[in-house]
């Protein structure tokens, strides 16, 4: 790996749907050049998958952070019970 791959590895791992045409501008490569540039570090297991991380504000997912002691026995009646009151609010 040279300076280049690293230069496209950082793009790719900040938008990993950056068009080619902008990392060709980015490396002063062609476009055909880029494309085969990232096929090759798809060939050499550099690059493992091309992933979508889904928003949580999309997905409508809620983010709850709980701090304190607890005299239950187990985690799983804790969150039981946590699960039960929020169904009822």
């Amino acid at each position: 790996m040279d300076e280049t791959d690293f230069i496209i590895l950082k793009k790719l791992m900040e938008n990993s749907r950056v068009p080619y045409r902008e990392l060709a501008d980015i490396t002063g490569m062609a476009v055909s050049s880029t494309y085969k540039r990232i096929n090759k570090l798809v060939d050499d297991k550099v690059i493992e998958a091309f992933t979508a991380r889904p928003s949580a504000i999309a997905l409508k997912y809620l983010s709850v952070l709980i701090f304190g002691t607890s005299t239950a026995k187990s985690f799983n009646l804790d969150s039981y019970h946590l699960w039960t009151i929020s169904t009822h609010c």
